[in-house]
């Protein structure tokens, strides 16, 4: 769920709320670890964040607003939402005995929007690249990196997504580490040409491309960081 793909009118699932109240209060260290699948009851790979009582406590300052009464809010929202969404869709229009409520229904939702809105922008990190790419085809262009020996096998999925800019928040604040050779390097040296190449055809302006963002964003592989 990206944040900036949410909108005043949007319909969320409860899943789709819970990945947005982590996200945005995400703190701590990204450690890895073991899960049983509810559906499968099989052992699989996952994943915690390792925090202190003090980061949790320092970032809900910085947001004005604890992880608990946040979820509240957009909980009261999406319910505002749901129903405008059903009054509305009555057949035959709204009817008399429903439009004062749902007059008052999209006041109370624009006012709980106003929050929500100031919490995102102040949760928000900016985006560092900006791609033409939406979600789903920069996870099939990271699959085609990984396997065609581009990126670092390792590259967490969320990081390359978030370098650029499709996702709001990383799993990590590592560098995408780019690993491609050809003749021009004799096999040896990552080829920064295939990387600027790359950049290029996914959308992002030269504007961005610059060799600071790039030593920003991308470590290839050899350099020093």
């Amino acid at each position: 769920m990206n944040i900036r793909d949410i909108k005043i009118d949007s319909i969320l699932s409860d899943m789709d709320i819970s990945r947005v109240v982590d996200r945005i209060f995400q703190v701590g260290e990204r450690k890895e670890t073991t899960a049983i699948a509810w559906h499968t009851r099989e052992e699989i790979d996952a994943h915690y964040y390792d925090y202190s009582l003090k980061e949790m406590i320092d970032k809900e300052n910085s947001l004005g607003i604890s992880k608990e009464d946040f979820l509240n809010l957009i909980c009261r929202w999406m319910l505002l939402n749901k129903e405008i969404q059903r009054i509305g869709e009555k057949r035959g229009g709204i009817m008399d005995t429903d439009k004062l409520k749902y007059r008052k229904s999209i006041e109370q939702r624009n006012s709980l929007w106003v929050e929500i809105e100031q919490i995102f922008n102040l949760a928000s990190i900016p985006a560092h690249f900006t791609s033409s790419l939406n979600e789903d085809a920069a996870r099939l262009v990271y699959q085609e990196l990984i396997s065609n020996s581009y990126l670092d096998e390792k590259t967490p999925e969320n990081d390359f997504l978030y370098r650029l800019g499709v996702i709001d928040m990383p799993d990590s604040n590592s560098l995408l580490k780019w690993i491609k050779t050809n003749k021009t390097t004799k096999g040896i040296i990552p080829n920064k040409k295939s990387l600027l190449n790359f950049l290029s055809l996914i959308g992002i302006s030269d504007k961005e491309i610059s060799d600071k963002a790039l030593k920003f964003y991308f470590l290839l592989a050899g350099e020093k960081r």
